[in-house]
């Protein structure tokens, strides 16, 4: 039997019961977008599951998710985050992700913004976002924690000009004097 097996059953079985439920509300050829948020990552996931089954028997050494989560809630993107990490660390798989959700581009090893086809900025996440000005001005964001540690600085507090996270800002906030 596949190695595999039993990933690709649960996988198989998530999606089969999942597709049952969305027949079952009668959503017909209602278009993706119309149909309610839940109904819609549930599906997403199970779909994300059955992708995972089908990329670990191929054993690939890349993996190019272009924005794989872009249609879905915020649990449904933590979820298929969570997934995609797990293939990184436990199968030694490379992610190249492609996305315009910057705190998912925060969580990367190292990012690549691209523009116009040339890359404009390459480094850790931490350093790129660093570059606010910069990364703004090729019409793109930054974590929300750096917009507000930016804010802060602007009314004179002194913290750090790369906090990417809630946690890194609560340590910061807590060494003021």
């Amino acid at each position: 039997a596949n190695k595999y097996h039993n990933l690709v059953m649960q996988g198989m079985f998530a999606l089969g019961a999942t597709m049952s439920a969305y027949v079952g509300q009668n959503f017909g050829k209602k278009e993706l977008g119309r149909i309610r948020t839940g109904v819609r990552t549930a599906v997403t996931i199970a779909v994300v599951y059955g992708i995972v089954a089908g990329i670990l028997v191929m054993e690939p050494s890349v993996l190019i998710a272009d924005e794989a989560t872009a249609m879905l809630d915020p649990s449904g993107r933590k979820e298929v985050l969570k997934t995609i990490k797990r293939l990184n660390r436990e199968k030694g798989i490379t992610v190249v992700w492609i996305t315009h959700f910057m705190e998912e581009a925060a969580q990367a090893d190292r990012v690549i913004v691209m523009d116009h086809g040339r890359i404009a900025l390459e480094d850790t996440p931490r350093h790129v976002f660093a570059r606010m000005d910069k990364v703004l001005s090729l019409g793109l964001d930054v974590p929300e924690m750096m917009k507000l540690a930016a804010k802060l600085r602007a009314r004179g507090v002194k913290v750090p000009n790369d906090i990417m996270n809630v946690e890194e800002m609560a340590v910061a906030l807590c060494r003021l004097k």
